[in-house]
């Protein structure tokens, strides 16, 4: 008896601080509400944002938060008219975590600027801007115009349509069953792009991975893709080629391949470098399909 009243009393501490820990991370809420904004800013250090489609022309806020009450954190709701400013604000050292969760109507202009933090953006149509140190992006059933940038995170759009300018250093950048103005590039991440249609001349370009584009219907404009180590492919599945094709590589150490003759073939310099360039037509001399690489693989595939 004496010794489960001493284990009795040493576990109490030990209750009583795993308690507080518990309390001091416990989810907490902030619920904000504005009227209609042409006009959102927001700014974090590593909260994420989730924008998704409202059910009225209000906007609604919500800040879920694991900080406590000592953490430096300041959350600031400015309104200004047309224009709403959201600020997460840290002073110091934490180790809670911050989510915004953003209800709003179509047609918003809405910028987002993080050091870490993740953004989503859900069946919203806008004009949206991101910039980020290492947060990734995440786009689905949406429309509109959309530049984002960020150094090493990662990039999924799906099943929207727009016009995409869309920069990472190390990210990757998945594309799926989007329609749209396309330039996509990476330093040294991958480009997949599949059932992509093009609504105006498009762009996919990376340094040192792989781009690879599936088509989902002939290309009606132009489009290029390179990758200057990589691999740069373009998948025509059973679409019909259509368009003067041309593929560059450097003469001795890159590659080119497709399944056909070509039409016609020559030698260039370029940085003092020496490349082949070859090229065919099919029905017409337009759009201009180009694919180029330096030292990796420029490949056309066609089923």
């Amino acid at each position: 008896m004496r010794l489960f009243r001493k284990i009795v009393f040493l576990l109490i501490p030990l209750i009583i601080i795993s308690s507080v820990g518990l309390h001091a991370k416990r989810r907490k809420e902030i619920n904000k509400e504005f009227d209609k904004k042409e006009f959102i800013e927001i700014n974090t250090l590593s909260g994420d944002c989730v924008i998704q489609k409202g059910g009225s022309d209000k906007i609604e806020v919500t800040v879920t938060h694991s900080y406590s009450e000592t953490d430096p954190v300041e959350f600031d709701f400015t309104d200004r008219g047309k224009r709403l400013r959201l600020d997460e604000k840290i002073h110091g050292s934490v180790s809670g975590s911050c989510i915004w969760t953003i209800s709003v109507p179509d047609n918003i202009e809405i910028e987002f600027s993080t050091t870490s933090g993740d953004m989503s953006i859900y069946d919203v149509s806008g004009e949206f801007s991101m910039q980020s140190a290492s947060g990734s992006m995440d786009i689905r059933g949406c429309l509109g115009k959309f530049k984002m940038s960020t150094a090493s995170g990662d990039c999924d759009i799906t099943d929207t349509q727009g016009k995409f300018n869309i920069n990472t250093a190390s990210g990757d950048c998945n594309i799926r069953e989007c329609k749209g103005e396309f330039d996509i590039n990476s330093a040294s991440g991958d480009i997949d792009a599949y059932d992509i249609t093009l609504e105006d001349d498009s762009n996919f370009g990376v340094a040192s991975g792989t781009v690879e584009v599936e088509l989902a219907e002939s290309a009606r404009y132009d489009i290029n893709i390179g990758s200057a180590s990589g691999k740069a492919i373009l998948d025509y599945g059973a679409n019909p080629l259509i368009g003067y094709f041309e593929f560059t590589a450097r003469y001795h150490s890159g590659r080119i391949v497709a399944p056909f003759n070509f039409d016609d073939e020559d030698i260039f310099r370029k940085h003092g470098e020496k490349y082949v360039r070859k090229s065919f037509i099919r029905e017409t001399d337009y759009p201009t399909i180009t694919i180029g690489t330096s030292t990796g693989k420029a490949v056309l595939k066609k089923r």
